[in-house]
């Protein structure tokens, strides 16, 4: 019937309309392909282009798409999004880019996940930086991808959407008991609340008002001591909880004292004290710290004590009190700035009793090492200090390298060159400037705790390998300098976290974690 309809049509108008009614005609009927073709014949593209999006015939609707004209545009745009309903992605890719719809592509591309071709586009038109990076990292942080995402939120423009995540998973940290993890997300959060002061930037585009900026950067100091209690605190954590450790002994012992001396009134959430002092207690006579082991013992009274465990703290507690009551003198810490012998656990906290002077750490064994802060006379001399310090021909040469040393060590000492063979040099060199500084502890110890002040031309004579400055991003912080009293114990340390380890032990780390112990930064990676 229809084709002899249109074989008597006078004209196109007329037969065009024909085909209308039969395209009306196979909808009534059910016979939806042949509606499909017959609006196609007539022109009527939209109608087309809905009964075959609707139903999914997509092979069909690309051949639609592909001889539409380019000036079909909401056609051809109705087409691509027909194919992104069904995830075809290809077949949307080829609508968009007929009409150069680079907003609806970048989309596309977004909401498929091809984050290849996004950031591909985005190379060319980067003001689509926010509707790519943002669901990135929104990706990224589903995928447990923290670090990637966090810098995804930077790059668009969302740092507090940075935040957010990071405070989330440092405090989930802790409440899983993941303590290592809770320690680097709060050294990350540390760092991010300094990075926002230092780059005066309030996440909209705006500045920080200066009461904000005093907050966010206390938030920085406390966030960052709070990264080095839970790094250290993981280590107790384990010891406690797991019957059998690979971890060292002293080592442990040196992290319960820290930890001891560190935690004295406020405990951050999820550590607990009473693991500390059972690490120590144990840690103790396993030592020969026999009169520490007896004070733990005697705090431990103050504890609820789990049933499971009171029998055989109290036999530990008798057998104790047999033992002598004194530590074993290689156990005590000495200062390396006013030569004075420590005891085990001070109550002003991780300081020399004597000149106050807080014990720098290695942030792997937690043994204090030999580093003497000090500082410039004239604040105004920091800069020159900094560029002397980092100047290669500024400075004297540093120590020999492994394989020259052949055990001998010279000595200058009253006009007289000493030679010792095979023992460090630890005792002070009194016609050194700075060594003189350190035993004019009169009047600095009447004072409290100052750094050693010098001037630039004492600095000159020191090694530049025995000059650490602990320096953060801008001029928000102050730097510190220390200087290595004992040239023979090599120490490194990590230029992200600023944090200081024993040479061997930070080599070792880092061949094993691929980065720093405590940040994972690759900066200092032995090569």
């Amino acid at each position: 019937m229809w084709p002899e309809a249109k074989q008597i049509c006078p004209n196109d108008e007329n037969l065009k309309d024909l085909i209308r009614r039969q395209a009306r005609w196979a909808e009534e009927t059910g016979d939806w392909q042949e509606a499909a073709d017959m609006w196609v014949q007539s022109g009527d593209y939209m109608r087309a282009i809905t009964i075959m999006g609707e139903r999914g015939w997509l092979d069909p609707l690309i051949d639609v798409c592909r001889q539409l004209n380019k000036n079909e545009m909401q056609a051809i745009k109705t087409c691509g999004q027909y194919f992104r309903k069904h995830g075809i992605h290809q077949y949307a890719k080829e609508a968009y880019l007929k009409i150069n719809d680079l907003k609806s592509l970048m989309q596309l591309h977004v909401e498929m996940l091809k984050w290849d071709e996004a950031f591909q586009l985005l190379e060319s038109h980067p003001e689509y930086a926010e509707e790519v990076y943002l669901p990135y990292a929104e990706w990224l942080a589903l995928n447990d991808r923290f670090d990637e995402a966090q810098e995804a939120f930077k790059k668009a423009n969302k740092p507090l959407f940075a935040l957010r995540m990071i405070e989330q998973l440092a405090y989930n940290g802790v409440l899983e008991r993941r303590f290592k993890d809770a320690g680097y997300y709060f050294w990350k959060l540390a760092y991010e609340n300094l990075r926002i002061v230092q780059a005066n930037d309030d996440g909209e585009g705006g500045a920080i008002p200066l009461e904000e900026s005093q907050k966010k950067l206390h938030k920085f100091h406390e966030y960052y001591r709070r990264a080095e209690l839970y790094h250290a605190y993981a280590n107790i954590h384990k010891y406690t909880e797991i019957p059998f450790t690979s971890q060292d002994p002293t080592n442990l012992f040196h992290i319960a004292r820290y930890l001891m001396m560190n935690v004295r009134t406020e405990v951050p959430m999820g550590i607990s004290k009473l693991s500390i002092v059972l690490a120590l207690a144990k840690l103790g006579k396993q030592l020969e710290t026999y009169k520490l082991a007896r004070h733990a013992h005697d705090k431990l009274q103050g504890f609820v004590i789990p049933k499971n465990m009171m029998d055989a703290l109290d036999l530990q507690s008798v057998t104790i009190r047999a033992k002598p009551f004194q530590d074993k003198e290689e156990m005590l810490p000495i200062c390396y700035r006013c030569s004075s012998t420590n005891p085990l656990l001070n109550n002003n906290g991780d300081v020399c009793a004597n000149c106050h002077a807080p014990f720098v750490r290695s942030f792997h064994s937690f043994d204090h090492l030999p580093l003497v802060e000090f500082r410039m006379q004239d604040p105004r001399d920091d800069e020159d200090a900094l560029k002397m310090i980092e100047s290669p021909n500024m400075l004297q040469a540093g120590r020999k390298k492994e394989g020259d040393d052949d055990g001998w060590n010279t000595q200058s000492a009253g006009g007289t060159q000493v030679l010792t063979f095979g023992a460090m040099q630890t005792d002070l060199n009194m016609d050194d400037p700075f060594s003189r500084q350190l035993m004019n502890l009169d009047i600095q110890s009447s004072k409290g705790y100052t750094p050693v002040l010098i001037n630039l031309t004492m600095l000159k004579q020191f090694k530049k390998e025995d000059i650490f400055v602990v320096k953060w991003p801008g001029n928000v912080v102050k730097p510190k300098f220390f200087r290595n009293m004992i040239p023979d114990v090599a120490i490194s340390m990590c230029e992200e976290c600023n944090h200081f380890f024993h040479e061997e032990d930070f080599e070792f780390e880092c061949l094993k974690k691929g980065g720093c112990p405590f940040c994972g930064s690759t900066k200092n990676m032995p090569s």
